[in-house]
């Protein structure tokens, strides 16, 4: 898995090709994520392990894996 203290730094171009989004792209889901998150845990219970910039790298990773298999099969059809 792909961890974002690896790609912070990355340049633009490299960021957005791993990732499948722009930088800008993936700090506006990042504000979005963690206005969620804090209406989450605002009660209590346990903290996520990964931080939250891990999560968005996996979910857009699967993400991206479906989309390719969605399109091999479509080209199978």
């Amino acid at each position: 898995m792909i961890k974002f203290e690896n790609i912070k730094d990355y340049r633009d171009e490299e960021f957005r090709r791993i990732t499948g989004v722009k930088r800008t792209t993936f700090e506006k889901m990042l504000e979005f994520l963690s206005v969620a998150l804090t209406k989450r845990f605002a009660l209590g219970g346990p903290k996520p392990r990964p931080s939250l910039e891990d999560m968005l790298l996996a979910c857009l990773s699967i993400f991206e894996n479906i989309t390719h298999i969605r399109m091999l099969l479509q080209a199978m059809a």
